[in-house]
């Protein structure tokens, strides 16, 4: 087996368990004490994880760019075990939302040195597979971690659930720490130069400022989809069925983890194909996936009325949309020079963020059609797309001639 598979292997499974790590308070709340946990301290943990790993998530990039990925995952990791593992050992529920703060900012360290090594250690012709696997692995712990965390409840108790965890992550960073090479944060394609703009002309890029905005609609859509679809289809089906919607939303996020793995086999294909000249194969796929996601929101429009239509149109909806994730921050770490990526980094996560935000409670609060408003956005969303590939063709060519 090659090391750059084993690589892999361990990338993959590194955060796929930090996203058991993250969730698995949620899933182990019906067995803590409901006199002294409940929806209320439940509530205060989660939004104070969501807080500083919102924060920690686009201040990683810089200390990736920094320090070598490798240190940076080795610690993110080795943290959140010790943090699990103190969460099961000191079996204290009142201080447990701090410690789940604290499990957010290093949580938010992990994606970051994962993104850079996927870069550095793959070759181009087969970078975005790698890169869309590694992503891929969040869908696959969403599907899993409420049977791993509820079985492992089960079996043994809260307490020693957390524990179990904690040792899986301290033991998966010492692999980490063994297999990963020490490397440069740097991509063999990415080299500054003397005609490099000053850095933060980049953030003013035509390619980043519309970037930032499909991510902003993608993640909006993301999450509306994630947060409202069940009652949604509820309601526009006049269905009394939980579970007929909840199947439907399965659809979606199957359509999610295929979308994202198939969408960096995609883009290796056509950045490989001698017809894709430009070299831009990934926001070329980008457009692709999005395009079909509209589509599917379309559909789901028009169609909506249908449990049978609805199948189909949902699952493509989160292969779209999802398929475009998995690019997003590996067009931006192609575009913009290794040591001043994480600015334009940033201003992506940022924006994502903001519309992921909206998606909660102010769109609980629309009184219209969300699939609708989505629809609606859609052509000026695909503007955008049409502009940011041409911006992309238009950066590889200048950079092939240099």
């Amino acid at each position: 087996m090659s090391t750059r598979v084993v690589l892999l292997a361990v990338l993959f499974f590194t955060y796929f368990l930090s996203y058991v790590s993250r969730k698995s308070l949620i899933f182990l709340t019906p067995h803590l004490p409901t006199e002294r946990f409940g929806a209320t301290e439940l509530g205060l943990a989660t939004s104070a994880f969501a807080v500083t790993y919102g924060v920690c998530k686009p201040l990683s990039n810089i200390v990736t760019a920094k320090i070598q990925p490798r240190l940076v995952l080795f610690f993110g990791v080795l943290a959140t075990g010790i943090l699990s593992l103190a969460a099961g050992l000191l079996q204290s529920l009142e201080s447990l939302w701090w410690l789940w703060a604290v499990n957010g900012a290093v949580c938010g360290m992990i994606w970051a040195p994962i993104a850079c090594l996927c870069i550095s250690e793959f070759p181009t012709s087969s970078r975005g597979k790698v890169w869309s696997l590694c992503s891929s692995s969040m869908n696959v712990g969403s599907t899993l971690v409420p049977v791993i965390v509820e079985g492992l409840a089960v079996t043994l108790s809260w307490d020693q659930t957390f524990c179990v965890i904690g040792v899986a992550n301290i033991v998966t960073s010492i692999i980490v720490l063994v297999v990963v090479p020490n490397t440069q944060n740097k991509s063999s394609e990415e080299k500054s130069s003397t005609s490099q703009p000053w850095p933060w002309a980049i953030l003013i890029q035509p390619l980043i400022i519309c970037h930032c905005a499909v991510k902003f609609f993608i993640t909006f859509s993301i999450m509306a989809m994630s947060t409202w679809g069940q009652l949604y289809f509820l309601s526009r089906l006049n269905i009394d069925s939980p579970l007929a919607a909840g199947l439907l939303m399965s659809s979606y996020e199957l359509g999610g983890f295929v979308g994202q793995t198939a969408s960096g086999f995609v883009a290796d294909f056509i950045t490989n194909s001698h017809l894709n000249s430009r070299n831009n194969g990934r926001a070329i796929t980008g457009m692709v996936f999005v395009t079909l996601g509209c589509v599917a929101a379309a559909g789901i429009k028009i169609l909506g009325d249908s449990y049978a239509a609805c199948q189909p149109m949902v699952f493509a909806y989160g292969f779209g949309m999802y398929g475009f994730t998995a690019m997003s921050g590996l067009i931006i770490r192609e575009f913009a020079p290794a040591e001043f990526s994480w600015m334009p980094l940033m201003a992506m996560i940022m924006t994502s963020q903001i519309g992921g935000v909206l998606a909660g409670a102010p769109l609980s609060q629309y009184q219209g059609d969300w699939v609708g408003l989505i629809t609606a956005s859609s052509p000026f969303v695909l503007g955008l797309l049409v502009v940011m590939v041409r911006c992309d063709g238009r950066y590889k060519a200048e950079k092939k001639t240099d």
